[in-house]
């Protein structure tokens, strides 16, 4: 699968003599828009097969994607598909009034087979199927008025109503929870539910997810952050994150296999978040989020996030070792060189020559003197060269020191056994620095060559 490389510049500040260019390295982003994909704007569940097909649940019906093209299966009864699970050979979907699964014919065309009918009792008028989840060999089916358990191999079925509202249902350590508008948080004990954390303590927020802890449960809320609960005592999770997701609400969140956690939000991107509770990063629409509303969250086989939005579908390659920077406002300009030197990361670009301190989260800092167009970093002798319009800079951290003035310093070239001289190509030829004592200095042009000197 091809990776898309998306990079985030958020804004300047001017303090003093200095620019400061506040930005994240991300993680690349693959972008698929509904043109990509072919079928309406909202995805609002996603899972991937053994074969590592991904499946989401969108409002024209089930999307798969091979990894080279996606194909559209329109939702049974031309309604919006809410939920998605693969599970082995079968692709469980839910939309209004209506839930079952899909397999593979002979073709290896999906085709559907509904499931409401092996049920006693109808669908209530209005039902829709919101999530999906299994335990066992049962398969739950969650729509906001019950639960649906269905067992493929004995074909048993079992319901469990609520006269308020289902909003999540989830499996932890192989128990299920789930969460009652004005009720609580239920559990099911010998099957049959059980009251365990009581609505008056959680206020009017929601239980968006549920993750196990080493003493308990880890509770993550709409709108007020993180809580555990131990022993039927509720208490806040005490991390930095938990101050953001204050300020944000919550649509969707998930623990990743190493533990760290993404978080989806329903105008703020996503969070990326430490598993001391640490933001790492926020990915929204200005720096690589094809949208800022997140209604789901899946972690496939490869460590990839999928991201299902109101507009598109995000994949974003959490694991991957390379990090991206782009200039979307062009604040910074085009990069034209990059090099780590002592620890600290420097940028050449079309504007100038910026630095921060390397694999941190601080921002660029403009070196003063260096405005334009910047061609070339080397290092020699400990020391290092920056070719520029203007000629040639040593820099000394946040420092340039112009050692020599002729236009264009494409680039440089160590001679050998004389280490305290170095080549310079630039626009009019090929000049000779020298060391002297501890300073570089322009010694002499090479008399009889007047060529622009970039490649040497």
């Amino acid at each position: 699968m091809k990776r898309f490389f998306t990079i985030a510049i958020l804004y300047i500040l001017y303090l003093s003599s200095h620019i400061y260019v506040l930005a994240q390295e991300l993680p690349p982003i693959l972008n698929f828009t509904p043109t990509v994909y072919n079928a309406e704007n909202q995805n609002w569940m996603l899972s991937q097969a053994p074969n590592k097909f991904i499946y989401a649940a969108n409002n024209e019906g089930l999307l798969e994607f091979n990894g080279a093209e996606w194909t559209l299966y329109p939702s049974p009864n031309n309604t919006v598909l809410r939920a998605v699970k693969a599970i082995e050979n079968r692709i469980y979907t839910g939309c209004y009034m209506e839930f079952g699964f899909w397999e593979k014919n002979a073709f290896g065309t999906l085709e559907y087979q509904t499931l409401t009918s092996t049920f006693n009792a109808p669908m209530i008028e209005d039902e829709h199927v919101w999530n999906i989840i299994t335990y066992d060999e049962w398969i739950l089916f969650q729509t906001f008025e019950r639960i649906y358990f269905y067992n493929p191999k004995t074909q048993d079925t079992s319901i469990i109503n609520s006269e308020h509202g289902i909003s999540r249902v989830f499996n932890v350590d192989d128990v299920i929870y789930y969460h009652v508008d004005n009720e609580g948080l239920y559990k099911i004990e010998a099957g049959a539910p059980q009251l365990i954390l009581s609505q008056k303590t959680l206020g009017a927020d929601k239980i968006i997810n549920l993750f196990a802890s080493k003493n308990g449960l880890l509770i993550q809320t709409r709108a007020l952050g993180f809580f555990t609960l131990h022993h039927n005592e509720l208490n806040t999770w005490d991390v930095p994150v938990n101050d953001t997701l204050k300020n944000m609400h919550v649509l969707s969140s998930l623990q990743l296999r190493d533990k760290s956690f993404v978080i989806g939000t329903i105008k703020n991107g996503l969070l990326y978040v430490s598993p001391e509770g640490e933001i790492q990063y926020n990915i929204n629409r200005n720096n690589g989020l094809a949208n800022n509303t997140v209604l789901n969250l899946f972690e496939d086989a490869d460590h990839n996030i999928w991201a299902g939005l109101d507009i598109g579908i995000n994949c974003i390659n959490i694991k991957s070792p390379i990090r991206v920077f782009n200039d979307d406002e062009g604040r910074i300009g085009t990069v034209y060189t990059a090099l780590v030197y002592q620890d600290y990361l420097y940028l050449g670009t079309n504007q100038g020559l910026f630095y921060k301190k390397n694999k941190s989260a601080e921002s660029f800092k403009f070196i003063t003197g260096t405005s334009g167009q910047v061609w070339n970093l080397f290092t020699h002798d400990d020391t290092l060269f920056c070719g520029h319009h203007k000629g040639t800079f040593v820099i000394n951290k946040a420092q340039a020191i112009l050692v020599s003035n002729t236009p264009g310093s494409w680039g440089f070239k160590a001679i050998s056994h004389r280490k305290n001289l170095l080549l310079e190509g630039n626009y009019n030829g090929l000049n000779v620095l020298e060391k002297q004592g501890d300073q570089w200095h322009f010694r002499n042009k090479i008399e009889g060559f007047d060529n622009s000197a970039r490649i040497f």
